[in-house]
């Protein structure tokens, strides 16, 4: 008698794998991702993560969205893509000429940081969090977990890897064949739907689309 759990490899195989990994992408698929990138984009600019090392700007998940739309985008012709390891697969782009080498160095070495400072918060508050500690000896325990003498250095560290991520999460643009890249103002829009701007500049933005009462 075969299980459910013996047929999993052939479901993914046969199925799950097909469907993540296109070898043929159409422009809704493109479109998807733009989208994707606006809205995280827009999320960034809330204040309240300001200070969240996955979802604030140049966190985590910046850099998960680089690597996983590169892996979904190339993934259906190159095998070695499907790769579940965010490090393992970041040389593989770099030589598939998916990202140039620089880019993929300064990636990883913000992934290996930001995850380090994630696990030592985690640590220290024993609970899943990314918010950076407010209270003095929460701080004073990170900078002794990552080895800093002081929270100047350490947000200086830490900003230096943010703001590599966000111009590399700034930079990525998905595109099909012969497509345009979308204008400007849907990251700006999207902001504005998701409530992450104020009203000025939610007006502001409006009014840039063509809203004649912003």
């Amino acid at each position: 008698v075969i299980s459910e759990w013996d047929q999993a490899g052939t479901l993914y195989r046969d199925v799950l794998r097909p469907f993540v990994y296109r070898r043929y992408l159409d422009y809704g698929v493109f479109a998807s991702l733009r989208e994707m990138k606006a809205l995280i984009a827009a999320e960034v600019r809330n204040k309240a993560y300001h200070h969240n090392l996955k979802l604030g700007p140049g966190g985590i998940r910046e850099i998960e969205f680089i690597v996983q739309t590169l892996q979904l985008v190339r993934g259906g012709t190159l095998a070695d893509l499907r790769e579940p390891s965010l490090l393992a697969v970041l040389p593989r782009l770099v030589h598939h000429q998916c990202l140039p080498q620089g880019h993929a160095d300064e990636l990883a070495a913000a992934y290996r940081y930001l995850r380090l400072a994630e696990n030592r918060l985690q640590a220290i508050a024993d609970r899943q969090t990314h918010d950076l500690p407010t209270a003095s000896l929460d701080r004073a325990r990170l900078l002794h977990a990552m080895g800093v003498a002081d929270w100047q250095a350490f947000e200086h560290d830490l900003k230096a890897h943010q703001a590599a991520v966000s111009r590399h999460f700034h930079d990525v643009v998905f595109r099909g064949a012969g497509e345009r890249e979308a204008p400007a103002t849907g990251e700006g829009l999207a902001a504005v739907w998701t409530g992450a701007l104020d009203a000025d500049e939610a007006a502001a933005v409006l009014a840039a689309a063509g809203f004649a009462d912003a």
